[in-house]
């Protein structure tokens, strides 16, 4: 079962394929939409984070949790949980 560290550099790295940038630009203290991601690529990314971990989260989750490290946060517990 990954721990949170394993789920954001897991997260950094699916953001930075999808934004063409290098993973070093992207901070865990990043919001998603500061780092540029748009509704749709949004919802691809929280759909890779589910498939990745076999998880299903809630259509809200990043309004609820859009700092980078909370979101992880937030699905480490839920990775806990299940």
């Amino acid at each position: 079962m990954p721990d949170q560290a394993a789920i954001l550099d897991f997260c950094v790295n699916q953001l930075s394929t999808m934004l063409e940038v290098d993973a070093d630009t992207i901070s865990p203290s990043d919001t998603f939409l500061g780092i540029g991601l748009d509704s749709a690529m949004l919802v691809h990314f929280i759909i890779s984070v589910e498939d990745e971990l076999n998880l299903e989260l809630y259509p809200s989750v990043a309004d609820d949790y859009p700092v980078l490290e909370d979101f992880c946060r937030f699905v480490a517990s839920q990775r806990e949980r299940a």
